[in-house]
């Protein structure tokens, strides 16, 4: 199925994962594998792929990130901050579900639950300059721009040149 998928014969690579799981149904690498081919040519199939994985398999983690991936993209925002709650309680020492959540809740226009998940962000990856921004995006909704200075100040001292947080600091100030 792998060289079918680098030839970009992606039908067979799914017919032969298919063939493998009808021998194998429990193996969740393989669901994901599969998952990930899908979602170049049928989200929903890939989406179904995905949720057959049960939470205790190794691959869950990998899998979820994708189903949020698929339902941001498709705009299934109710089914997408749902995973990303479980991820967040699943993985607490994780960044990216915090992150998204962040993003997810601040694109909604819920900012005051966004911004727990960006300074969460923050402290888990403090090196993160997408977290430092969104913070102060945040906090600019929440029309606090004197708390905007120290995230975007941390995020000009990660990435000098980042233009956006110059010209928002200046607002801050």
């Amino acid at each position: 199925a792998r060289e079918s998928i680098e030839l970009g014969q992606f039908d067979q690579a799914i017919e032969l994962y298919r063939r493998h799981l009808a021998k194998y149904p429990d193996d969740w690498g393989v669901h994901s594998e599969l998952g990930l081919v899908l979602s170049e040519v049928d989200r929903s199939q890939a989406l179904e792929e995905f949720r057959r994985i049960p939470s205790d398999a190794e691959v869950y983690v990998d899998a979820s990130r994708h189903i949020v991936s698929i339902c941001l993209a498709t705009e299934r925002l109710d089914e997408a901050e749902k995973t990303l709650l479980i991820l967040a309680e699943k993985s607490p020492a994780d960044w990216w579900p915090q992150l998204t959540l962040a993003e997810l809740y601040f694109r909604q226009g819920r900012p005051r639950e966004a911004l727990p998940h960006a300074e969460r962000s923050t402290e888990l990856n403090s090196e993160l300059t997408a977290a430092y921004f969104i913070t102060a995006e945040i906090l600019d909704d929440l029309q606090r721009p004197g708390e905007m200075i120290a995230p975007l100040q941390k995020l000009i001292d990660i990435e000098l040149e980042n233009y956006a947080a110059h010209i928002n600091l200046s607002y801050a100030y």
